[in-house]
């Protein structure tokens, strides 16, 4: 039996780091992983298990393979094990969220027929790839065709552009009501400057919220030129972009600065998914579709 909504597990309560204040990443290896080219081209979207044993990178044509971590949350100890599922979706894959006990699988999806939607797939056993099956309803966003998309509680919040629309998930998939889309640039209750000289052409391919929702981290990209930041946000109440009366932008971190091209491709509009490990919110992972790599970068204290 297909495993409901409502009975979706809340993230764990624990303190977390989260906070982009003191950011580290190491070069030349220790914090990367190629994955084989053969499966992966273009990686769109990641999950991994709280405990970070598992990473998960997903193929935007709807290939999932887990990558086991034999030292947690330590992307260098990564190693394939064969445990792997290709589903289909409508068109492409974007952005997934995947719930802390991994059989609620949420996917943003650039589609031609709807042209802006998301998807829901569940599995009846934890992190049970073969099990993975496809909800019948369909939702669909108004905030254009979805780039990043994130499950956390009874919220769903998928981007688009600069834009985030914020969806209630209580009364289950097929009873989801959209509260409402703001663009994060010009919300008049924006408190802090985004540090990118020019929004134009930027997009959020990946938000994530930490586990009180006070805080939720962007990956801004631009498609084109060389800007590629992740960025720290604060809400003045928890899980609700919409309504909180001021929202701050706490810090700001330039990946492209800081993870050098002797790892990567030059051009910096290959990442394209993040996803935070939820226990100490001190590791980050960001995909890379041109290099097909997954990145690791540490939030520390």
């Amino acid at each position: 039996m297909v495993k409901s909504v409502e009975s979706v597990s809340t993230e764990p309560e624990v303190q977390q780091v989260f906070s982009l204040s003191n950011v580290s990443y190491t070069s030349g290896g220790s914090d990367y992983f190629q994955l084989d080219t053969s499966n992966f081209t273009v990686v769109r979207s990641l999950a991994m298990k709280d405990n970070g044993s598992s990473i998960y990178p997903i193929q935007q044509s709807g290939y999932i393979e887990r990558l086991d971590m034999s030292t947690a949350y330590d992307i260098s100890t990564a190693s394939a094990t064969g445990d792997s599922v290709s589903i289909t979706p409508s068109s492409a894959f974007g952005d997934a969220s995947v719930d802390a006990n991994g059989q609620n699988w949420y996917f943003a999806e650039n589609s031609s027929n709807p042209y802006d939607q998301s998807n829901y797939w569940t599995t009846s056993s934890e992190w049970g790839l073969s099990g993975l099956t496809k909800n019948s309803t369909i939702y669909q966003t108004d905030s254009g065709s979805p780039a990043g998309i994130h499950q956390t509680g009874t919220k769903l919040f998928i981007t688009n552009n600069l834009k985030i629309e914020q969806v209630d998930l209580s009364g289950g998939w097929n009873n989801l009501v959209d509260e409402g889309t703001v663009d994060i640039s010009t919300h008049s209750n924006l408190s802090g400057t985004i540090n990118i000289t020019n929004l134009s052409g930027i997009s959020i391919p990946g938000i994530f919220f930490n586990n009180d929702g006070t805080k939720f981290i962007t990956l801004l990209v631009r498609n084109s030129g060389a800007t590629c930041n992740l960025v720290e946000f604060s809400l003045s109440t928890a899980y609700d972009v919409l309504g909180s009366s001021t929202i701050t932008v706490e810090n700001e971190f330039d990946v492209a600065t800081a993870i050098p091209v002797s790892d990567r491709r030059s051009a910096t509009n290959g990442f394209q998914a993040i996803v935070i490990d939820r226990t100490t919110g001190s590791h980050i992972y960001l995909s890379d579709v041109l290099s097909d790599k997954i990145f690791h970068l540490k939030m520390n204290l």
